[in-house]
């Protein structure tokens, strides 16, 4: 079984807590009554997804561009030009 990161922890914790911070108001457990209390918690919360976010998207673009060029081998449409290259080499 793979060991976790450091970093990996820290992210699932910080997830965690949000997630049950966000159960226990919604049943009415915890009460944030404060506006900036709120506010400073959305903004925490905002910055935290975008950053999960912007990593997901990374890797899903190494993975897609991995993908692409693991093939080798030339697309059809770079071989009609290759061809294409050649029949003008021949032309000239």
């Amino acid at each position: 079984m793979p060991r976790i990161s450091f970093m990996t922890a820290i992210w699932m914790s910080v997830i965690a807590i949000l997630v049950i911070f966000e159960f226990l108001q919604f049943t009415g457990l915890v009460r944030v009554s404060s506006i900036a209390a709120n506010f400073y918690l959305f903004v925490f919360s905002l910055v935290t997804i975008a950053i999960l976010a912007v990593i997901g998207a990374i890797f899903l673009g190494i993975t897609i561009a991995h993908r692409l060029l693991e093939r080798g081998d030339f697309t059809p449409f770079e071989l009609e030009m290759l061809s294409m290259k050649e029949q003008i080499n021949e032309i000239q």
